[in-house]
């Protein structure tokens, strides 16, 4: 797989330069994989979400489902690791639908994946700033097209996402991707702002605080995150022999462990792991009771903003407390905040 541009030198740790395409791809990779988040050993438990006679069931992988997510694949974007042709799975969805929710059934249930399944190709594209520093640089993955967003992980996606909003378990001060129809920066930013208006109506003064996390997609501690799984009660169950027993099978090893490889110009690193957007707003979810109720949220992902009206008696205590709460929770939760990134706005 080819890179969008050819990477340039890039600055290894001790200062020099490296000089050919395979190096650069193990420096992009050993970069990337750097800011990846090792347990402390702590196991954090959170309280339970639902009653404990409701939790995400079981998947059911239907011929028409299948067709369906495989008619929402895009022909002419590129192949996975497994060099298999998206074209291919979309012009012959009538055919291959019924083995493939066969296939999925199967492996589902059983919690086995190919190896292959579980790789990802990464093209590193360049951000900003100096094109020799690793750090400018952002990945993008492409895993197999048979288990990619469409059609495999998308079913599954798609299940765990509408179990989340029929049980109401997403906090309605998030509007990141993923969460509901119509929510954006947009959503976030009106909301903000009608509550800004009303205290400049009233002659007050606000106090709003942005908060950055350090790239939070990756920095994800996996114990503590299957933790959270369990307080959504957002396992697989299954019954064997009159039995039940909970599972995670593909949510575990499609969004837990999936590997990917770093590509420049057709040169491959080693692999490491990434974490999806979905996982990580579950995990994030209880952030927003970590501040006090009278303390303002909103959230895009995992960029937070806490505001309040501070002519209100003792909302700068309040505030205070927020902040040290938050803290706390990024502590507690293994998150990182990136205090060169965070901002106070006072008006």
């Amino acid at each position: 797989m080819t890179n969008r541009g050819r990477i340039p030198s890039l600055k290894r740790p001790d200062g020099s330069f490296n000089n050919n395409d395979f190096e650069r791809a193990v420096v992009l990779q050993q970069n990337f994989k750097s800011i990846f988040v090792v347990g402390d050993g702590s196991n954090p438990t959170i309280a339970r979400m639902v009653p404990d006679n409701v939790n995400l069931g079981d998947i059911d992988f239907t011929p028409n489902g299948v067709f369906k997510a495989l008619g929402s694949i895009k022909p002419n974007s590129a192949c996975g690791p497994d060099g298999m042709s998206p074209r291919f799975l979309y012009m012959l969805r009538h055919v291959l639908c019924v083995p493939l929710a066969l296939i999925f059934g199967a492996l589902f249930r059983e919690g086995v994946v190919p190896n292959t399944w579980l790789q990802s190709c990464i093209t590193p594209v360049f951000k900003k700033g100096l094109t020799c520093d690793p750090n400018n640089y952002r990945p993008i993955a492409l895993t197999c097209i048979a288990c990619r967003v469409r059609p495999m992980e998308k079913i599954i996606r798609d299940a765990i996402t509408k179990y989340l909003f029929e049980r109401k378990l997403i906090n309605k001060a998030q509007h990141g991707f993923l969460v509901k129809k119509g929510s954006s920066t947009v959503t976030n930013l009106l909301e903000c702002t009608q509550d800004w208006t009303v205290v400049m109506a009233n002659r007050s003064t606000t106090d709003c605080i942005y908060i950055d996390l350090k790239p939070a997609f990756d920095l994800v501690s996996h114990q503590k995150l299957l933790n959270k799984l369990i307080a959504f009660a957002a396992l697989m169950v299954f019954y064997s022999s009159g039995s039940k027993y909970f599972c995670l099978t593909e949510f575990n090893m499609f969004l837990l462990m999936v590997c990917y490889q770093v590509s420049v110009m057709s040169k491959v690193a080693s692999k490491a792991v990434f974490l999806g957007p979905l996982l990580f707003l579950m995990f994030i979810n209880d952030v927003c009771y970590a501040v006090n109720n009278s303390i303002f949220m909103k959230l895009f992902a995992d960029d937070i903003k806490i505001y309040t009206d501070v002519s209100v008696n003792s909302a700068s205590l309040d505030l205070q407390m927020s902040l040290n709460c938050l803290s706390d929770w990024a502590k507690h939760w293994q998150m990182e905040i990136a205090f060169t990134k965070c901002n106070v706005i006072l008006w």
